[in-house]
């Protein structure tokens, strides 16, 4: 990415000078309205089918999103169980394709900070009380996924409401540079 400014900076910058940051849409609902099929999950449309992710990216850089968000929000490894390609491997893909099309965007002429982003939606069991998973177990499945270093990306924590105690057992938990809404 060719930005010159740092998230946090920009960030930090939106907020002093009481400008917006735009984020990106539903990932899913894109997916879903180009009306591909032939697909498990969505993320394995990083590997079969690139330039569709790339051009959804792209549709929000080209509107005026800052922050583009990586397809991988059911990329975890409890989730994806025994599956044949690992989160890890579905996320770095998915940030390569996010950073082809700033890149692209950029070298079309759009000069505005552009920032790329993952996350990752549910587990797919229960956290104890209601299911066996304990508190741990989730938290170190995602601990394995958190290699922003390698990827150039940041991370982004959404808190469901139904986490409440929970989100400051997280919170604690989680690295500097990683940003949540909890």
């Amino acid at each position: 990415m060719s930005n010159k400014i740092t998230f946090t900076e920009y960030l930090n910058k939106c907020f002093t000078e009481g400008k917006p940051l735009f984020f990106d849409g539903g990932m899913g609902t894109m997916i879903q309205a180009s009306g591909v099929t032939g697909y498990s999950i969505p993320e394995d449309l990083n590997f079969s089918n690139a330039e569709l992710i790339k051009g959804i990216h792209r549709k929000y850089l080209d509107s005026g999103s800052n922050v583009i968000t990586a397809n991988t929000f059911g990329a975890n490894p409890i989730k994806l169980g025994d599956s044949k390609i690992s989160a890890e491997s579905y996320i770095a893909e998915s940030i390569k394709l996010m950073k082809e099309a700033i890149a692209e965007c950029e070298k079309d002429g759009n000069d505005a900070p552009h920032f790329a982003a993952w996350d990752s939606g549910q587990i797919g069991k229960l956290l104890e009380p209601m299911g066996s998973l304990t508190f741990d177990e989730a938290y170190n499945a995602f601990k394995e996924l958190y290699r922003i270093h390698l990827h150039e990306s940041f991370f982004i924590v959404r808190a469901k409401k139904n986490l409440q105690y929970r989100c400051i057992k997280w919170r604690r938990r989680l690295p500097k540079n990683v940003l949540t809404d909890s």
